[in-house]
């Protein structure tokens, strides 16, 4: 399920889904304001076991916002995957979202985060939030593929050869 608050996002995601041959049977776009999710009960269709939100801490409004939509929306023992290109904004979130109760936050930063020949990002940050007090097998499979794909990036960064391994504990 993609979500956005933009209905034109939206329809783009559909479009992009049909034009990649995916189907509705494994593909929705649903509005999803996350400003507004505290006060609107329905606004969570669905409970999830992983959302991943990419640039989405731009406001800081919504800092909260977002922390409260995981708060609400991810399944205990579920995972949010959240990366930000260093904005000043997405500085207070681990702080912010490690307010609401069974919500854990790990932080990693990275430096000239390299994101096309010879460009980089200054500062790029995954956050990393479990939701409850013991993640699933599942989440601490994808968790740690990340933190294994994220030191490999950096390594990269750095003129290291990199393998990538994914395993699942």
């Amino acid at each position: 399920t993609v979500t956005d608050v933009s209905e034109q996002a939206l329809e783009l995601a559909r479009m992009s889904a049909r034009l990649n041959g995916i189907s509705g049977e494994t593909f929705s776009a649903e509005r999803l304001d996350w400003n507004t999710v505290a006060a609107d009960q329905g606004a969570c269709k669905r409970d999830y076991e992983l959302l991943l939100g990419s640039d989405i801490l731009f406001l800081t409004t919504n800092v909260r916002g977002v922390a409260e939509t995981v708060a609400k929306c991810v399944l205990p023992g579920g995972l949010a995957v959240i990366i930000d290109p260093g904005r000043p904004t997405a500085e207070s979130f681990e702080e912010v979202a490690s307010r609401f109760p069974g919500l854990k936050v790990e932080t990693l930063e990275m430096d000239e985060l390299p994101v096309a020949h010879g460009q980089a990002l200054k500062l790029a940050r995954l956050f990393l939030v479990t939701v409850g007090p013991s993640p699933s097998k599942r989440t601490r499979a994808l968790k740690n593929g990340l933190l294994d794909s994220w030191e490999a990036i950096g390594n990269r960064s750095a003129g290291e050869d990199v393998s990538f391994r994914y395993t699942e504990n």
